[in-house]
């Protein structure tokens, strides 16, 4: 009834819904999901960390939950809510590919670099033919000025997409910053192939 409710535009009869579910099957996860969403988007904040807050406190056996909250944040684009719930779901699930992407990137979004190159190496190490880790760690390395790192990933996306003659240069760049001449001239010839 209550996602019907809100289907229709209706947000406070889908609230009182969503209570009378909390009231009748108390600590259930899905409504303290919907609850927490719709008390969150009515303004409600102080219910809604609450709620979102017992969902934190249950016995969850891994992070998509959580996951689940922080993809409501990033959605209204409040990125440092995200972060808490990314970071709360990454502890659950340390492997899970989706929370260390959506927690890369809100790293990156946030400035806070070294945090991002941790994260997408973690990803890296999970399946390293991921080229959003890639992108990533290029990134994050760039910022940071973790050249040999941005470079080894680099060389991994040439071969993981198809590459372009900006591509085979911005290695070539990196690759003169690491003082490997020889290599970056090879970098620049295959530019100068594509190109």
């Amino acid at each position: 009834l209550g996602k019907g409710w809100l289907g229709m535009g209706e947000t406070g009869a889908a609230l009182k819904e969503f209570s009378e579910a909390d009231s009748l099957r108390p600590n259930n996860i899905n409504i303290l999901l919907e609850l927490g969403k719709l008390q969150s988007r009515m303004g409600m904040l102080e219910s809604a960390d609450e709620t979102f807050s017992k969902i934190e406190k249950s016995k969850l056996q891994n992070g998509e939950c959580l996951l689940d909250i922080a993809k409501y944040f990033i959605e209204a684009k409040k990125d440092k809510r995200a972060l808490h719930y990314l970071e709360a779901a990454r502890a659950l699930s340390p492997f899970h590919l989706e929370i260390l992407k959506l927690t890369g990137e809100t790293y990156l979004k946030m400035k806070m670099f070294d945090k991002a190159l941790e994260v997408f190496s973690s990803a890296v190490a999970v399946d390293s033919t991921l080229v959003w880790a890639h992108e990533g760690l290029v990134e994050s390395a760039d910022k940071t000025g973790s050249f040999s790192i941005k470079a080894d990933s680099q060389k991994s996306l040439l071969s993981l997409k198809e590459a372009s003659a900006e591509d085979w240069c911005d290695y070539g760049e990196t690759l003169i910053r690491l003082g490997q001449y020889e290599v970056s001239q090879d970098a620049f010839e295959q530019a100068a192939k594509i190109d």
